[in-house]
């Protein structure tokens, strides 16, 4: 069973190892692109890889249908012999993962590459959703019986999220060295999460009623949403501080994934609308070098200093473009 652990101390590699701080602090003005599918009035953008490709969904009338965006071109994406597509994520060389659902199998989950198509279920579940994968091929989303429970999978193993207290889980994004992060709800609320292994932490943006996590990339940067004020505002967690990012007129912004160059996307609403986003612009990032090991020293007079997490306020730029054709 999973443990809840202090978020420094259980992610403290992860964070210290590539992330030179003062430049994240300093480059937080972030320039987004607009995306919306053509005649749609919801675009949702949740998935996001390192050559910058995007998959999402969209409403075609009331049908959910899904959408992967690359090197300029819209590929629509539906599911053989289904009635509701998703696709939550697109890796560097194409693949896509989601679930869909069909009148025969009810909701199962999905791996697509090239041509080839393959459903993934857990058995003793009606609902099997896959929202993640990373690129050495760690799986993670929701199984459903009678409450939702998140899972992670690797090699064929099938992980169950079991931790006292939490009554519902989903699990969102994963990286390669298998930090996932996701949704969790107990007593006290919703909860944004890092899982790994034995470790199990509750991430919550300060003052906020609800926190969510959505994605983390192979620096261990978090993103997600939170809500605050009766507005849902997109944030950033680099594993001390976290980084509230909105954009400009939305009373709704979601960051649903964040790639290794520090680009981000998600979606919002404004009049009724919902749009997906992309930044074009990063938070930078560096390999592990003797800045890494010069932190190293410090970790223990940095987490005094930090001993609760800061919260600041980052504002947006949108520029917004012709609707994709589909």
């Amino acid at each position: 069973m999973a443990q809840i652990k202090n978020p420094y101390l259980a992610l403290f590699s992860l964070y210290f190892s590539s992330l030179p701080l003062q430049n994240l602090q300093a480059s937080m003005m972030y320039d987004f692109e607009e995306i919306q599918i053509e005649d749609s009035s919801v675009t949702r953008v949740y998935g996001l890889n390192n050559k910058g490709d995007l998959a999402g969904t969209y409403r075609d009338g009331n049908i959910s249908r899904s959408f992967v965006y690359s090197d300029g071109k819209t590929e629509i994406f539906d599911a053989p012999n289904s009635n509701a597509t998703a696709v939550y994520d697109v890796s560097d060389d194409g693949s896509k993962v989601g679930y869909f659902s069909s009148d025969q199998n009810g909701t199962q989950g999905f791996l697509s590459s090239n041509d080839s198509f393959s459903s993934f279920s857990i058995d003793g579940f009606t609902t099997t959703n896959l929202y993640g994968f990373s690129e050495n091929g760690n799986l993670v989303g929701a199984v459903a019986q009678d409450s939702y429970n998140a899972f992670y999978s690797f090699n064929g193993v099938n992980n169950i999220l079991n931790v006292d207290g939490i009554s519902s889980s989903a699990a969102f994004g994963v990286n390669d060295s298998g930090l996932v992060v996701g949704e969790a709800k107990n007593d006290e609320g919703w909860h944004g999460f890092l899982w790994q292994g034995d470790s199990f932490t509750l991430l919550d943006v300060p003052g906020a009623s609800k926190t969510l996590a959505y994605g983390v990339n192979n620096h261990g940067i978090v993103v997600g949403s939170y809500e605050m004020y009766n507005q849902t505002f997109g944030y950033l967690f680099d594993g001390l501080d976290y980084h509230t990012i909105s954009l400009p007129g939305s009373t709704f912004t979601s960051l649903w994934d964040i790639n290794d160059h520090g680009q981000i996307a998600g979606w919002y609403e404004q009049d009724d609308m919902k749009y997906g986003f992309v930044s074009k612009n990063a938070v930078p990032v560096s390999e592990p070098s003797i800045l890494a090991l010069f932190l190293l020293s410090f970790f223990v007079i940095l987490y005094i200093r930090n001993s609760h997490t800061n919260f600041s306020f980052h504002p947006a730029k949108l520029e917004r473009r012709k609707p994709y054709s589909r």
